[in-house]
């Protein structure tokens, strides 16, 4: 029989947790424990929570006196895991039903998968929904194996690195214990590092249909942290991917030429946000940004991006607000 271990650090969450949880015990597994853990919490997560595990022999609770952060919450969580798999959940995230019987269902039937995830829609302030797609390719449901290439060629491919909807990623827990837990010197790509150490040890499966809401709102600790400190976040990734190649680099032949295409990728989405910073008027940053990208990856002032910001640099904000306003107005006329 299959089991499943949940860990809810809560922090200011408070007004969420009750939905997540019973989004949790709501799932058609037999065997599910709850652990939520209160990060001293200044709201009513106390009350919340001690109902919530009174009311539920699944479900423990247990409050920090003092705050101890996410990082060591969460590994706290993850020496209390027990069960075949386990699922670390943000109070404010829930998931849809079927969610966990689906992806046991698939990582069974593939017994050295050490990470799966699916797909996730947004869930506003407002209510409003909004999904969000994957780049992985597949029609609707479909189920996806990939090795550690593909993975990182799925992230390269993104956006962003970190192509893992966090609150679907079931992890199994042989894995987990064997590899270790959140490294707390990477307070904000530790979870990214974390899949790129089980992608080399095990298969990673992708389910592509939405099994978690994610909810946006202005409190997201991860949203803050982007738009107040992007720079720190590019290093941060760059410390990932170092210490990917470093306990890697024995057991994957081509870990040089992967490691070249991560700080490619990362130098390149560095230059789009310099970009960005650009327009909002942002020189400072713009030129921090730009500074870093051509540390970490030289090669990126060939690229086509980097010197159409260099243009942009060089002909000011006034002609370029101009140069915007043209082509908006030219497409527009062109739909007519």
């Amino acid at each position: 029989m299959s089991s499943i271990d949940v860990v809810i650090p809560c922090y200011r969450y408070g007004r969420y947790l009750r939905e997540c949880v019973e989004s949790v015990l709501s799932q058609d597994v037999e065997k599910i424990r709850v652990l939520i853990i209160d990060d001293a919490s200044p709201d009513e997560t106390p009350e919340i929570g001690t109902s919530l595990a009174r009311n539920d022999k699944r479900v423990s609770y247990v409050r920090h006196a003092v705050n101890a952060g996410h990082i060591k919450t969460y590994n706290e969580g993850l020496a209390w895991v027990k069960a075949e798999y386990m699922l670390l959940l943000s109070a404010d995230d829930c998931l849809m039903p079927g969610a966990f019987s689906r992806t046991i269902d698939f990582m069974s039937r593939h017994p050295k998968m050490s990470l799966c995830f699916a797909e996730a829609v947004e869930l506003h302030n407002g209510g409003q929904l909004t999904p969000v797609p994957s780049n992985i390719p597949g029609e609707p449901g479909a189920e996806v194996v990939m090795n550690l290439h593909e993975f990182l060629s799925h992230c390269l491919l993104a956006g962003s690195s970190n192509i893992v909807c966090t609150p679907t990623a079931v992890v199994r827990t042989d894995f987990l214990k064997r590899l270790g837990f959140y490294r707390d010197d990477l307070p904000h790509s530790a979870d990214f590092e974390m899949w790129l150490r089980l992608a080399a040890h095990g298969p990673v499966g992708f389910i592509k249909n939405p099994l978690a809401f994610y909810r946006r709102h202005d409190g997201n600790m991860t949203l803050g942290y982007l738009n107040e400190k992007i720079l720190a976040d590019f290093k941060q990734r760059k410390a990932a991917f170092d210490i990917f190649r470093k306990e890697n680099e024995c057991v994957i032949n081509d870990m040089p030429v992967m490691y070249e295409k991560l700080l490619c990728h990362l130098a390149q989405h560095a230059i789009g946000i310099a970009s960005m910073a650009f327009n909002g008027k942002k020189t400072a940053l713009c030129d921090e940004i730009c500074e870093y990208s051509e540390l970490i990856y030289p090669a990126i002032k060939k690229t086509r991006a980097w010197w159409l910001l260099k243009c942009k640099k060089i002909i000011g904000f006034g002609l370029v607000d101009v140069l915007r306003r043209w082509a908006f107005f030219n497409n527009r006329l062109k739909n007519i």
